[in-house]
């Protein structure tokens, strides 16, 4: 498994009630709920006075609410499909190609499959010896459904030792399409910056393959923004504000003619800058998915963090270092195989998740409240052995208030979740803060 393929996988979270500063889980439910339209990002100096009798909360100044314009509100589960059309994928997948790298023909010399008889294998020393096997060759037991669902890898760097460059691109999506899982690499910050890693095989330096590039790992961080922020920054072609990089990237991605029938969308939660030379910057969104108006619980990989067993969140990235052009996507959310929906309109406010969650800290410390949200949360069913199996099984959705802390006493973040419509089930995970 890749580092990528780790990072969409999704994450999973458990309450663990032995973590520094917190006591156990209040039981307690308040009942107390209002009607959608009455949740409103409170001003804050009402919302310190409505929660003023919480001893261990601090609610300061810049501290950010985020409730999203939504009527209604639901619970439901989802599972993939079962039954998978491989001719059409394989269309989708090449007209996606298309759209996607429109001065780019595929090279079917560079494109396999994962699934079925195709596998991969390492030596002890890390060197493929089996490699995925190549579409054409296995295209006839593919498209009868002979192999099974699989999916593509398209990635001219795969293997290949790339000592030269020459514009190579990847692109690689599960199967079924816009559940999740996408790579998209064109190739542009990796040619740019010159990034090469040392390889001992060939003994000297080499370009990275690209299904596993990340430009987090190798620029130099500036500063984080909203997605709504007026804040602008050089690009490799021109300067272009956050919000108008977010703008064009959310209608870039969300314009994706495949799959035909979406019913989700792919939203940016939070922008990072990134400097790709002493005067070029790139903007690296951290992305998840929109259902209804409501965004899925994100979580950032790569840092440090509880014991992830029950429940899971929905988190991407994407890079620009064009203002007119996406360079690098992870994760494409335009789907949801949906049933046995419940939906609602009232929910516990924002001052009765405060209470709720408060209750459920450590009256030792008194944590600084940093942000309020209104999120999706995903809790995955298990088999009768306590194992998670995401290909098969349905997963639970609802939705929560989510609050994010900060503890001085241990200079960590707390991520903190009660269900919305109760303020019960409180759970929690902790990150070291920035």
């Amino acid at each position: 498994m890749t580092k990528k393929l780790a990072h969409i996988t999704l994450l999973l979270l458990v309450v663990v009630s032995t973590l520094t500063g917190c006591a156990e889980s209040n039981s307690s439910s308040y009942s107390e709920t209002v009607d959608l339209k009455e949740i409103y990002a409170s001003d804050l100096s009402e919302l310190k006075q409505e929660t003023k009798e919480l001893s261990n909360l601090s609610i300061s100044d810049d501290a950010i609410v985020i409730v999203p314009d939504a009527s209604n509100i639901y619970e439901y589960t989802t599972s993939l499909p079962q039954e998978i059309d491989m001719t059409e994928y394989d269309s989708e997948f090449r007209q996606m190609f298309e759209y996607l790298f429109t001065d780019h023909n595929i090279n079917e010399d560079y494109l396999l499959y994962m699934g079925g008889s195709s596998r991969l294998d390492y030596d002890d020393n890390g060197n493929i010896i089996t490699n995925y096997n190549h579409v054409n060759e296995w295209k006839d037991s593919i498209i009868s459904g002979k192999e099974g669902r699989v999916s593509y890898l398209y990635d001219e760097t795969w293997n290949m030792d790339k000592t030269i460059w020459n514009n190579e691109i990847c692109f690689e999506i599960g199967n079924p399409i816009g559940y999740g899982y996408a790579v998209v690499n064109k190739g542009v910050t990796v040619k740019e910056c010159e990034h090469k890693v040392y390889d001992d095989k060939l003994a000297q330096e080499r370009y990275p393959i690209l299904e596993s590039y990340d430009p987090s790992d190798w620029l130099e961080y500036i500063a984080t923004y909203s997605p709504d922020s007026t804040e602008s920054y050089p690009l490799l072609n021109g300067e272009i504000s956050i919000s108008k990089a977010v703008e064009f990237f959310e209608k870039y991605i969300n314009s994706i003619p495949y799959p035909s029938d979406p019913n989700t969308k792919t939203r940016v939660v939070e922008v990072e800058v990134y400097k790709i030379s002493s005067s070029v910057y790139g903007y690296y969104f951290l992305t998840t998915m929109e259902f209804q108006g409501l965004y899925f619980d994100h979580m950032r990989s790569g840092v440090e963090h509880s014991e992830f067993n029950d429940y899971i969140s929905i988190g991407g990235n994407a890079f620009m270092a064009l203002t007119d052009d996406v360079d690098v996507i992870y994760g494409y959310y335009r789907k949801q195989n949906i049933n046995s929906v419940a939906s609602f309109k009232k929910i516990i406010p924002i001052q009765k998740a405060l209470q709720s969650i408060s209750g459920s800290l450590s009256n030792a410390v008194v944590f600084d409240l940093k942000r309020i949200e209104l999120v999706y949360t995903q809790k995955p069913s298990k088999d009768k052995n306590g194992y998670i199996a995401l290909e098969n099984n349905d997963i639970f959705v609802s939705p929560a208030w989510k609050i994010s802390l900060y503890n001085p006493n241990d200079n960590y973040d707390y991520i903190c979740y009660v269900d919305a419509k109760d303020g019960n089930n409180f759970r929690y995970y902790k990150t070291p803060a920035n």
